[in-house]
């Protein structure tokens, strides 16, 4: 890697060229960079660029601003496709000899579907025409701009043979430069690979344009999709020594003990953890074809950033998206590629090649988003379109309940920018604290309250003489913490149009009524009064009886029910309530961890219970798992 001359100003701006073959881009960039982009031999043979050429341009001020020298040849459209991703500056190279071309308009269609820069025209050769013939392609030109939402763009004619013009494309693009408002991407760092070399004496180098965060020499990076994780050992901008670098400035990254035979144009490198490889992703696409519907299960080529995959189109609510329409899509991936939210992409049909449309990835999670999600993609869509990264992918995201560390992931941010976003969020009321570090999205309970809503007519169903879902249950069949089940419910429960009811603990909902008689439902909230208040006393079913306010078979189908709905512990002839049986537990714990042992007068004096009693109870406590019997005394089995 080369000295130091003198650090330039480098703002996080890129310009690039685009044109048709042969159209002079590499001769301007030469004379604008000193840098000749074409450093293939390939390239210099055929007399075009191949892949990526990138250069600095020195502006007024000691400011550089990177080049990109995209080709123009159709053979190699996805390395155009690759650099234009990145272009806050277009120069669009026209020859004066040829005007339009093929490559001029599908490079203008790509441009406008991956970014929208600002735009000037290098009319190059001009010393190949008379005047007649340089006005006649400059109106040509002009109504090409203007056809395409760039009727205030530039037309500098330009010669590579005289240099006339050469200075004011420069002024021209340091103006431009000045005037660039491209909203810092503050998510942690990502770079597509777009070269990687080995140096003798320093060892593997990758290069390209970061697309967010800040990256420093000492850092760990990951490489994806393979997950292998290196570190930085030194980095340039443009030849030049940094200790840092930063989104949209072009950058050489050496990396530590790794081989060059191990990485591949199409990688990303990214700080770990924080970006995931996905076979699916939800995206907005624009259909910029003349005359070709994208129809449902229609395979086309996939172009984002360096990468290059297959892809499979799945339509939400949709049979084709029409010429000129967008839609929301998802895409399944023959591969795994790396994306994330907000990145730019085009498709091509596999044959003939030609671009058929693109747009912007709204959620790349990498799991599959069910295509009868259409209202919440299309809201996804929004907030992708403003930016919005971290609420496009919550709302396309495999869950509603999110853990503290998904949700910093999936902001992107840094740990200490993530905190304050994800209070923001829980401020605006776009998600709500649970216990234990987890969030509701409130987006989203439409969907977990249906779930709840179908849990519940099922349970209902099956189970007609309970009065509800008990709190176990409840967070078993939702897969719901225990810790989060009364905040859950405290939530939809103050909804106005709240489906759900409490009765004694137990969740149903309103409009159900259990199937058992008045009659029955009375004695049950007696019996289990009379339970709760005999406490350590068990009341023997002999002795409910005896009272003749209850028939046997009525006792056994309360007893039943009053079991079913965990109120209550039958031992042997004697029944207990469930709040007495977890106290004798607790009490247990407790002694144990006091003496080691536990015995039945430890129990007896803890308790208050009779002997007998006691005994049934460690029993149970016993036949439970909870408690195993020794010689001369219990302990607690393992884990308990």
């Amino acid at each position: 890697m080369s000295p130091v001359i003198k650090t330039p100003e480098l703002p996080p701006v890129v310009a690039g060229t685009a044109g048709h073959v042969d159209h002079g881009k590499t001769s301007l960039v030469k004379l604008l960079t000193g840098c000749d982009t074409d450093r293939l031999k390939e390239e210099k043979e055929r007399g075009m660029s191949i892949n990526l050429g990138f250069a600095p341009c020195l502006l007024p001020g000691n400011r550089v601003v990177g080049i990109i020298d995209v080709p123009g040849h159709i053979d190699f459209i996805r390395n155009m496709v690759a650099g234009a991703a990145s272009i806050d500056i277009l120069i669009l190279v026209i020859a004066a000899d040829d005007g339009i071309m093929p490559q001029t308009s599908e490079h203008m269609q790509i441009i406008k579907l991956l970014r929208s820069p600002r735009l000037m025209v290098a009319l190059t050769k001009t010393d190949l025409v008379d005047a007649p013939a340089l006005e006649a392609v400059k109106s040509e030109i002009a109504d090409f701009l203007k056809e395409h939402g760039y009727g205030d763009s530039p037309i500098i004619p330009v010669s590579n043979i005289t240099f006339d013009g050469i200075d004011q494309i420069r002024s021209a693009l340091d103006g431009m430069v000045s005037s660039v408002m491209r909203e810092t991407d503050t998510r942690a760092f990502r770079m597509n690979i777009e070269r990687v070399f080995s140096v003798k004496g320093f060892g593997t180098v990758v290069s390209g344009i970061p697309l967010s965060g800040k990256i420093s020499i000492g850092d760990e990076v990951e490489l994806l999709p393979s997950g292998k994780r290196t570190s930085v050992k030194s980095i340039q901008n443009y030849k030049h020594n940094t200790d840092n670098t930063y989104a949209s400035v072009c950058s050489a990254i050496n990396l530590k003990d790794i081989p060059a035979e191990e990485i591949s144009r199409g990688m990303t490198i990214a700080t770990p953890g924080y970006f995931r490889p996905a076979k699916f992703a939800a995206v907005e696409l624009m259909n910029i074809s003349k005359d070709f519907p994208i129809k449902n299960n229609t395979e086309f080529k996939f172009h984002a950033g360096t990468s290059e995959v297959s892809a499979k189109v799945s339509l939400f609510g949709k049979s084709s998206i029409e010429p000129g329409a967008t839609a929301a899509v998802r895409l399944k991936f023959n591969e795994e590629v790396s994306i994330a939210s907000g990145d730019r992409f085009v498709l091509r049909r596999l044959s003939p090649s030609t671009t058929i449309g693109g747009g912007v990835v709204i959620s790349s999670s990498g799991t599959s988003i069910k295509i009868n999600s259409e209202d919440r993609i299309y809201t996804s869509m929004e907030f992708a379109r403003n930016n919005n990264f971290f609420e496009a992918e919550v709302l396309c995201g495999v869950n509603y309940l999110l853990e503290h560390a998904e949700a910093v992931r999936l902001s992107g941010l840094m740990p200490q920018a993530a905190e304050m976003l994800l209070k923001e969020k829980v401020s605006s009321g776009f998600l709500a604290v649970l216990n234990g570090g987890h969030y509701l999205v409130l987006a989203r309970r439409g969907e977990l309250s249906d779930r709840i809503r179908k849990g519940l007519e099922i349970f209902h169903k099956n189970q007609k003489q309970l009065s509800g879902m008990d709190t176990e249950t409840f967070c078993s069949t939702f897969d719901i913490k225990a810790a989060n089940f009364a905040r859950i419910i405290e939530i939809f429960i103050s909804e106005t149009d709240s489906e759900i009811k409490i009765i004694n603990g137990k969740v149903a909902l309103k409009s159900f009524a259990p199937a058992a008689s008045s009659r029955i439902m009375q004695l049950k909230d007696k019996l289990l009064a009379l339970i709760e208040k005999s406490g350590i006393n068990c009341v023997a079913h002999g002795t409910i009886l005896e009272t003749g306010a209850i028939t046997e078979q009525e006792l056994k189908s309360v007893i039943k029910m009053l079991v079913d709905e965990k109120l209550i512990v039958v031992i042997g002839n004697h029944i207990i309530s469930m709040r007495t049986f977890e106290d004798c537990r607790k009490k247990i714990a407790d002694i144990i961890a006091r003496k080691g042992l536990l015995e039945v007068g430890d129990f007896r004096e803890a308790t208050g219970a009779s002997r007998n009693m006691s005994v049934a109870l460690l029993e149970k406590f016993d036949g439970l798992g909870f408690t195993k019997r020794l010689p001369k005394g219990r302990v607690l089995l393992k884990g308990k």
